[in-house]
């Protein structure tokens, strides 16, 4: 894995969004799981509506995560359908347990303003390359370190 500046500067030059923000907020925060950093973010932000996305990859083994139930008790999620992951998860423990939290595809776009529990699982358009062959393409190219310009 890239180091986290390199892994910030290219995440950096990907977004296009105003309201999407890249940050160190763990480093910052010294905080090593999921759940703490979702507190530490809820107790700092209280009028911030938080939504924590994953992929369907994610979403088979989250289980294995440490307080895994905290993390559905205090933020919505959105799950994004990911090629030979999504019918594992969505048939998984996390899926099963919080099915009644379960948000129909029309209702997505209202998940920040749902109370956890809620998720949402979304089908997207996919590309046709896997997260690896990207990775792998892009190191390719040369490293982060390098190939990471910033915006214009």
């Amino acid at each position: 894995m890239a180091p986290l500046q390199d892994r910030l500067r290219y995440a950096r030059s990907l977004v296009r969004h105003p309201r999407i923000h890249v940050s160190d907020i763990e480093q910052r925060l010294g905080t090593t799981y999921t759940a703490n950093t979702l507190e530490r973010l809820k107790s700092l932000l209280p009028h911030s509506r938080l939504i924590w996305l994953m992929g369907a990859d994610n979403l088979q083994q989250f289980p294995n995560w440490k307080r895994w139930t905290d993390i559905v008790a205090t933020v919505p999620l959105a799950v994004f359908d990911r090629n030979h992951y999504s019918l594992r998860g969505l048939t998984g423990k996390m899926a099963t347990r919080f099915r009644h939290s379960r948000l129909s595809v029309q209702a997505a776009k209202a998940l920040a303003t749902k109370t956890a529990p809620a998720w949402v699982f979304i089908s997207l358009r996919r590309h046709p390359a896997s997260a690896t062959e990207i990775r792998e393409a892009q190191t390719a190219i040369s490293p982060f370190s390098v190939a990471v310009k910033p915006k214009e």
